[in-house]
């Protein structure tokens, strides 16, 4: 599978964070933060993500 870039995924979040007004995090395959509008989150493991790859499908995560 081709893989996005980084500055690539990080257009993309930056974007719908324009539209939508919420943090967004963009998770590869290995459930590892690949941009985010977080930029602490970037380089970081993000389970749901994970979850959601295995799932084949969006995993709903209410606020913690």
């Amino acid at each position: 599978m081709d893989t996005i870039r980084q500055k690539t995924a990080q257009q993309i979040v930056d974007t719908v964070k324009s539209v939508c007004g919420f943090d967004i995090n963009f998770i590869g395959e290995d459930g590892i933060v690949l941009a985010s509008t977080d930029p602490d989150r970037i380089g970081s493991f993000h389970e749901a993500g994970r979850q959601a790859v295995l799932a084949g499908g969006p995993i709903e995560v209410g606020e913690v």
